[in-house]
């Protein structure tokens, strides 16, 4: 992963883009609450759907289970649930030499953090519900109450930014993307489709995991994190990306109706300066370095995008869709991993029935692309 320049105070995306100081406030900062905005930190804590019924509707603003009894430190589905994690879960999250974060770092801070022990145990059902289905409904209650468990004293120390404690918070943060996801896929929750102001979406999500990252990169970097924390100055090749022409064509060819515009259009120019950086993030992959995996890549582009590219979405401006759809082919490339597992299908369906017919051939290789 490639290191982000160093401040005191980062603050949210909707912030930066008005310009106006953030207070970083968790999960909703002072700025965002005032302009009755959807912060990106707010998507770190997502709900969860109370009933079966409401998975099918719009996501609730209240936690289920809250006043649930702890889960036992020592029954029998704990004792199970770990000791998948330990077996399989973890081999799907980490990659080939850094297993050791999710295999044995992760779970040390688990022992002492109880919030995260709580999320570690509910990714472990969702995943074990995806071997062996005949016991989905039981384990995704089981992981619904878990996650309810841990998300008040995660918002608690979200809040306080104590440094001792950030390794906990980043790590139940990285949880709470896989977690979204399988769950809507289990429950067929329609979060998977464009990104939109109205519902949580698991992509602003990472945009909230990239704010946290960014907001407490010193801290990390003193912490068990330092080793997946890779900082390089290295150059980056964009042909390093096999299907890299195909992204390269596009921008090729709005850069030249930008230059030919007697009148600046700044939406466009976005979607060049976004596609540009998908173009990078996706040639990271197939770096000399190894220095992101495919799942790093689907986290990271979401982060790195700017407010103006994602209000462009909000208003479904064609461009805008394209470029999404270009890092669905991302998202396919990723889809051997239980949680993303027809995200990016979902998602290239959902921006191929919002584009007119004139635009249908701009995404027709993404669509063509099969899924890995």
């Amino acid at each position: 992963m490639r290191r982000f320049h160093k401040k005191t105070r980062v603050g949210c995306q909707q912030c930066k883009s008005r310009r106006v100081k953030c207070d970083e406030r968790k999960p909703t900062c002072s700025g965002c609450q005032r302009q009755d905005l959807k912060c990106s930190f707010e998507f770190l804590t997502p709900s969860v759907p109370r009933t079966r019924h409401e998975a099918s509707g719009s996501w609730p603003t209240r936690d289920i289970c809250l006043r649930a009894n702890p889960l036992p430190s020592s029954n029998a589905k704990t004792l199970e649930l770990l000791h998948h994690y330990n077996q399989r879960t973890s081999t799907t999250l980490g990659r080939a030499g850094k297993m050791d974060l999710w295999l044995i770092i992760i779970p040390r801070i688990a022992l002492s953090h109880e919030f995260l022990m709580h999320g570690l145990l509910a990714v472990s059902a969702l995943h074990l519900s995806t071997v062996q289905p005949a016991r989905k409904e039981e384990l995704v209650t089981f992981a619904s109450r878990s996650e309810s468990l841990a998300l008040p004293t995660f918002r608690e120390l979200i809040k306080r930014k104590d440094p001792e404690d950030i390794s906990a918070v980043f790590a139940f943060a990285g949880f709470v993307i896989p977690y979204m996801l399988a769950v809507s896929g289990i429950l067929e929750i329609s979060t998977m489709g464009i990104p939109c102001l109205e519902k949580p979406h698991w992509f602003m999500m990472a945009r909230g995991l990239i704010d946290l990252l960014r907001e407490n990169w010193s801290a990390l970097e003193q912490g068990p994190f330092a080793s997946v924390l890779i900082s390089t100055s290295l150059p980056i090749e964009k042909s390093w990306n096999p299907d890299d022409a195909h992204l390269a064509e596009i921008q090729t060819k709005w850069g030249k109706e930008s230059s030919a515009n007697e009148v600046v259009d700044k939406g466009l120019d976005e979607c060049i300066n976004t596609m540009d950086q998908l173009r990078r993030v996706c040639c990271l992959q197939y770096a000399p370095y190894q220095n992101l995996t495919i799942m790093s890549s689907v986290y990271f582009w979401p982060g790195m995008v700017s407010s103006e590219y994602m209000k462009l979405v909000y208003e479904r401006r064609p461009e805008a869709l394209v470029v999404l759809a270009m890092y669905c082919v991302l998202l396919k490339q990723a889809d051997w991993v239980w949680f993303l597992r027809g995200v990016g299908v979902k998602m290239l369906v959902a921006i191929e029935e919002e584009l007119d017919t004139d635009w249908k051939p701009w995404i027709q290789w993404a669509l063509e692309q099969p899924c890995r």
